[in-house]
C-alpha cells in the first residue's frame, strides 16, 4: 500500500517523480497524479502540517469523480464523438463497426483500441463464462439467418423485408454472407448486423450485397480472430479449402419434425392426412420427419415407417404389414372366394378369373372382383360370352372384358376354333411346284 503522506513529504523536499516512485514502489503515473492533487490544494508549500492520510485519499477520490484532467490523464480522442458513439450503441452497432464509421464519416484518426476503451467506460459489464467447441478443418459450418431490415428491390423499386444468410466455417472462421428477400431459418446474425450493416445506408439490396461481400473479404476475412489469433481468410486458403467436398448433386430436402401419437387404428395424423405405423406401437409417441415428397416415422430414434406424402387432405397411407394380422383378413377379400363366385357364373368366367389370379393374386385381386361384379350390371350370360371371347384372344384383363361388354362384342362370331388351334403349316412362297409351272411353258 502506498504511503501517501510520505509521498507529500518528498514532494515538499523537491525530489523527482522517478526517485519517489522508486523509493515507494509506486508507478510514475501514480506519483504524477498524487502530485497534481497536492499542487492543486497547496500541499507542496513547506510551511504547514502534512495533511492526514484520510484527507489525501478523499481529495484524490473526489478529483477522480470530477474527471479532473490533472488526475485522470489526457481526454480520450473519442470524446468529441461521444453522442455519435452512444447513438450507434443504442442501435446495437459493435465497437469495430463504430471505429470504421468514425473513420469513414467523421474524420476520426484514432485507433480501434481507443474506441474500445471509451465504450467500455460507457458500458461497464460483467464477463460471462462459456464453453468452446473445437472442430477439424472442413468438418463443420454454422449457419445463421436473421432479419436485416428493409431494402429496396431493384426489380420494382419497392422496399421489402430482407434477411441475412451467413455461413461460417467453424475451423477457419471464414464466412459467406448474402442479403436475400426469402427467409428460410430464424437465428441470430448479430456480428454481421452490427459490424457490416448497422449505421450505413444502401441504395438497394444489390448495393447492400456488394458492400457485404467486400466486407467479408476485406474486413472480416483479414482481421485477427479473437479465438484463433489468425486471419480467417488465410486459414481458409492455407488449410480448410482443400478439406471441403463438392456439393451433393441433389438439393437437400428440408424436413419438418413433429411429435405425434399412434392411434388405435394404427395411423398417426399429420397435416390433415393419415399414415400407418406398426400396430405394436399403438398409444405411443412417435416423431415424424416430413419433406415435400415423403413422411418418415421414428420411435426412440428407430426408423419404423416411410410413406409417400399425401396429395390431398384426408388421404390415408396404409401399409398392410402395419396392421394386426387378424384384422387384415377382414379387410381383404380371399382370392379363393372370388374364384368360387366366378365359377358359379360360368366356366369361361371361372377360367378367366383363375388365370388372372394365377400371377400376382394380391395385385390383381381387385380386377378379378370387378369382373365378377359385372354380372350384376350386364348379366351372367353376357359376362360368360365376354370372358369366352377374351380367352379366345388370350387377353385376360379387366379392361378387356369391360370393353367387350360396353361395345356389345360378346356375341360377335369367333374365329374357327379348330383353325385357331391347328393353324396351316408353313409353306413355300409358291403353292405349286416348279415342275407344274414348266408343264404350262
Amino acid at each position: 500500500m502506498i504511503d501517501c503522506q510520505e509521498m507529500v513529504r518528498q514532494f515538499r523536499m523537491g525530489r523527482s517523480d522517478r526517485a519517489i516512485a522508486r523509493d515507494l514502489s509506486a508507478g510514475r503515473n501514480t506519483v504524477a497524479m498524487y502530485k497534481a492533487v497536492a499542487k492543486a490544494r497547496g500541499w507542496l508549500a513547506q510551511e504547514g502540517p502534512v495533511p492526514s492520510l484520510d484527507e489525501i485519499n478523499k481529495a484524490f477520490q473526489r478529483d477522480q469523480e470530477d474527471q479532473n484532467p490533472a488526475v485522470c490523464g489526457p481526454v480520450s480522442t473519442v470524446a468529441v464523438h461521444e453522442e455519435t458513439v452512444k447513438a450507434l450503441r443504442r442501435e446495437g452497432v459493435e465497437m469495430m463497426a463504430i471505429w470504421q464509421i468514425l473513420r469513414d464519416s467523421h474524420g476520426f484518426t484514432g485507433s480501434y483500441s481507443a474506441v474500445r476503451r471509451f465504450v467500455r467506460k460507457l458500458e461497464p459489464c460483467t464477463p460471462e463464462a462459456f464453453v468452446r467447441i473445437e472442430t477439424k478443418p472442413g468438418e463443420e459450418a454454422q449457419v445463421d439467418f436473421g432479419f436485416a431490415g428493409k431494402f429496396k428491390d431493384p426489380r420494382d423499386g419497392k422496399f421489402r423485408k430482407a434477411w441475412i444468410f451467413l455461413m461460417t466455417l467453424s475451423w477457419s472462421r471464414h464466412q459467406y454472407a448474402e442479403i436475400v428477400f426469402d427467409q428460410k431459418v430464424e437465428s441470430g446474425v448479430r456480428y454481421i448486423k452490427r459490424n457490416a450493416l448497422a449505421g450505413r445506408e444502401f441504395r438497394d439490396i444489390n448495393h447492400g450485397n456488394e458492400h457485404l461481400q467486400a466486407w467479408v473479404v476485406e474486413t472480416a476475412g483479414v482481421r485477427i480472430h479473437g479465438t484463433t489469433h489468425e486471419k480467417p481468410l488465410e486459414r481458409f486458403h492455407d488449410t480448410e479449402k482443400a478439406k471441403l467436398r463438392p456439393l451433393p448433386p441433389t438439393r437437400y430436402e428440408v424436413g419438418v419434425w413433429k411429435q405425434v401419437k399412434l392411434h388405435p387404428d394404427c395411423h398417426v395424423v399429420f397435416d390433415y392426412a393419415y399414415y400407418s405405423a406398426p400396430h405394436r406401437l399403438v398409444g405411443q409417441t412417435l416423431m415424424i420427419r416430413a419433406t415435400a415428397k415423403k413422411v418418415e416415422l421414428y420411435h426412440n430414434h428407430e426408423h419404423v415407417a416411410v410413406h409417400s406424402r399425401a396429395a390431398v387432405r384426408g388421404e390415408r397411407k396404409t401399409i398392410l404389414d402395419h396392421l394386426p394380422p387378424a384384422k387384415v383378413q377382414g379387410l381383404m377379400p380371399v382370392p379363393q372366394r372370388v374364384r368360387e363366385e366366378a365359377a358359379l357364373i360360368g366356366p369361361y368366367t371361372g377360367k378367366l378369373v383363375d388365370q388372372l389370379l394365377g400371377d400376382r393374386p394380391v395385385d390383381r385381386l381387385r380386377g378379378a372382383q370387378g369382373i365378377v361384379s359385372m354380372a350384376r350390371k350386364h348379366g351372367a350370360v353376357r359376362l360368360e360370352k365376354a370372358c369366352r371371347r377374351a380367352l379366345c384372344f388370350d387377353d385376360v384383363q379387366y379392361r378387356t372384358v369391360l370393353n367387350i361388354l360396353r361395345k356389345g362384342l360378346e356375341s360377335e362370331p369367333l374365329p374357327d376354333e379348330e383353325f385357331a388351334s391347328n393353324p396351316l403349316p408353313k409353306t413355300s412362297i409358291h403353292a405349286r411346284s416348279a415342275q407344274e409351272f414348266r408343264a404350262y411353258s
